[in-house]
């Protein structure tokens, strides 16, 4: 086998012998896209369409389907007559996503989608990892290179070149990824609900539908009705050109688009400066002040002292209120509702200060952050376990095939 090129690097003990080198159309049943005319009318259809918006690595995405009439699915169908276990592959819009049809029931597609239905003794499933392997994704890109258009044709899909072994590795090694993907599916329901959950008990908490006790068991007082400007500092950011900023420095200077490489807490940045001038205390919370990154909600509490570039803001809390909780309090009021947004999204001074927030007394206020933090890290803890396999699947994708 050491002298054997095409085999895989990781490959079951039971299985040896080089793959065999064929063309997609050669395994394929069928390989055709779907309808290349708009259908007649949308409104109150009865049978899905499916178009590359629908379509995604692993899966159909259904909330956003359409559906057609009768006479425009039995039309369509007839050429294009998908079933459950084809594979589905995108050939216009986002290239490459694919998934297998797992649904029971007739629906149409549009060109942007095409289908392949694979021979008796080659599996779906093995066909479909391959697919969205490197391996298949580089294939796709090598057919779409250079050109002004990107778009697969029926052609290139027939052409695409894959090396395969019997089927009764495919059948294994496709086992053993599916149930790596059911892994995965699991992680992602389950952050899913957490954020479901999450989202149901903001709401009862900030209305005060729910409520924590005191340690005694006894209950909080009532809640005080505050304008934000009674109840934080506002300070707002300062223009790049009036620092010298390089890798490494004193203070992290912070841009909007550094919110994004952090969730919560903001703490690193791609530049420091030496320089002192508008330098914020750690423990505020920061957000932009303009823009699309408002609608957006990009909420962060720096855990280190900074400095924000113009199109930032910050709320340096006084005593009466606990920096977390006015975090979760923005985060479920939304940036937007603040905002001025008739035109460019904005937030100024005259936005935050008479704004109004209900205060608890600080324990109480304590007890529910600390709570929405639990959460936060429950869904934060779900979401690197999917990180990490989806990782772990990447590299056994590039290890499995050939």
């Amino acid at each position: 086998m050491e002298n054997q090129k095409n085999v895989p690097e990781l490959r079951f003990p039971e299985f040896e012998g080089e793959w065999e080198k064929k063309k997609l159309g050669e395994v394929a049943e069928k390989i055709t896209d779907g309808t290349h005319f708009s259908p007649k009318s949308f409104d109150h259809g009865e049978f899905l369409y499916i178009t590359s918006k629908n379509v995604k690595d692993g899966y159909m995405e259904l909330s956003n389907a359409q559906y057609i009439s009768y006479e425009d699915h039995t039309s369509i169908y007839k050429r294009c007559d998908v079933k459950k276990g084809d594979i589905l592959l995108t050939k216009d819009g986002t290239i490459g996503q694919s998934c297998i049809n797992e649904l029971e029931i007739e629906f149409s597609l549009l060109s942007s989608v095409a289908f392949i239905r694979t021979l008796s003794n080659y599996s779906n499933y093995f066909i479909y990892q391959l697919i969205v392997s490197d391996i298949g994704q580089k294939e796709i890109e090598s057919q779409i290179a250079g050109q002004a258009l990107r778009r697969i044709t029926l052609h290139k899909i027939n052409n695409f070149e894959f090396h395969f072994p019997t089927l009764l590795e495919q059948s294994k090694i496709a086992t053993f990824l599916t149930a790596v993907d059911e892994k995965l599916q699991a992680l992602k329901k389950k952050k899913s609900l957490l954020e479901v959950y999450k989202k149901g008990v903001m709401q009862k908490l900030f209305s005060q539908e729910l409520r924590f006790k005191r340690e005694d068991g006894k209950e909080f007082g009532d809640w005080e009705e505050k304008k934000l400007g009674e109840v934080v500092k506002i300070f707002s950011g300062n223009s790049p050109s009036l620092y010298q900023q390089k890798q490494s420095a004193l203070n992290p200077f912070i841009k909007v688009e550094e919110l994004n490489n952090c969730y919560k807490y903001q703490l690193i940045s791609r530049n420091y400066t030496n320089s002192t001038k508008g330098l914020i205390n750690k423990n505020c919370v920061i957000f932009p002040k303009r823009g699309a990154a408002i609608l957006n909600n990009k909420v962060r509490i720096n855990i280190v002292p900074l400095i924000m570039d113009s199109n930032l803001m910050a709320l340096q809390c006084s005593e009466k209120i606990y920096f977390e909780f006015l975090y979760y309090f923005i985060d479920y009021e939304k940036l937007y509702k603040i905002a001025d947004t008739s035109s460019i999204p904005q937030i100024n001074n005259r936005h935050i200060e008479p704004y109004k927030i209900n205060l608890p007394i600080k324990e109480e206020q304590t007890r529910i952050a600390n709570f929405l933090s639990s959460l936060d890290e429950k869904i934060n803890h779900t979401q690197t376990e999917i990180t990490k396999t989806e990782v772990w699947k990447k590299g056994l994708l590039q290890k499995m095939f050939v």
